[in-house]
């Protein structure tokens, strides 16, 4: 069983909001890196585990600045929070919101998610 490291566990004490969380736990996750890489299943990815940069496949060779890898981190973090304020209709606290997200964008994918059951009911 995984356990979330001091740091997550510091920053929902301390009432971090979902995105920061989100950020976080990514980062310890998926990692930071600019270089594109294959995943555990095979798929080629960069940043904190992005499978696609402007709407294309990361591909082999592929390389970033830190500060791409940063604006793309964010806006696909910032897509799945929308994804989940917009179809959840439960009240939920930043880390099931950023648990949720984590989930959503990084394991299933946003479109099929956003079509599935799983946000739904």
């Amino acid at each position: 069983m995984n356990r979330l490291s001091k740091t997550m566990m510091a920053l929902i004490i301390g009432g971090a909001s979902s995105l920061t969380l989100l950020n976080q736990f990514l980062h310890e996750e998926e990692g930071d890196r600019t270089h594109a890489y294959r995943d555990a299943g095979g798929v080629w990815t960069i940043c904190k585990g992005l499978t696609h940069v402007d709407g294309k496949p990361v591909r082999k060779g592929m390389v970033l600045t830190p500060v791409q890898c940063d604006r793309l981190d964010r806006e696909q973090e910032q897509k799945a929070l929308a994804l989940i304020d917009r179809i959840v209709k439960v009240s939920l606290t930043p880390p099931q919101k950023a648990g949720i997200a984590s989930f959503c964008a990084w394991n299933i994918g946003l479109e099929k998610c956003e079509h599935s059951t799983f946000l739904r009911e």
